[in-house]
C-alpha cells in the first residue's frame, strides 16, 4: 500500500466532501487526490486543510501542481483531476480563501 493511502481520512469535513459525489470511481479518485495533497502538506486531518494560515491555500495548491508536473511527471489530465478533487473538497466545506 502506498504511504499516501495509509492516511486515515475521517470527520465531518471528509463526509461533506465524499458524500456529495455519486460515482464510486470519482469517490476513489478524489480520495486518492486528497490523501496525496495531505501527504504533500504533511498534515493528518481534513480539518487542518481548512484552518486559517498565514500562507494562502492557493499557493500550496500551485506548489503541489508544479510538484505533480515536474517531480511526479503526471499528465495534464491527472493534474486537472487532482485539482478538481481539491476544489470540490473546499467547495463542499464552504472554504473561502
Amino acid at each position: 500500500m502506498i504511504e499516501a493511502e495509509k492516511t486515515l481520512i475521517l470527520g465531518e469535513e471528509y463526509h461533506n466532501f465524499i458524500c456529495s459525489t455519486r460515482c464510486k470511481a470519482t469517490k476513489d479518485s478524489y480520495t486518492k487526490a486528497l490523501r496525496q495533497f495531505m501527504k504533500f502538506r504533511e498534515i493528518s486531518s481534513c480539518k487542518e486543510l481548512l484552518k486559517d494560515e498565514s500562507r494562502p491555500t492557493q499557493s500550496y495548491i500551485i506548489e503541489w501542481m508544479l510538484y505533480l508536473k515536474e517531480v511526479k511527471n503526471l499528465s495534464t489530465a491527472s493534474i486537472t483531476l487532482y485539482c478538481s478533487a481539491l476544489r470540490h473538497f473546499y467547495d463542499m466545506n464552504d472554504y473561502v480563501a
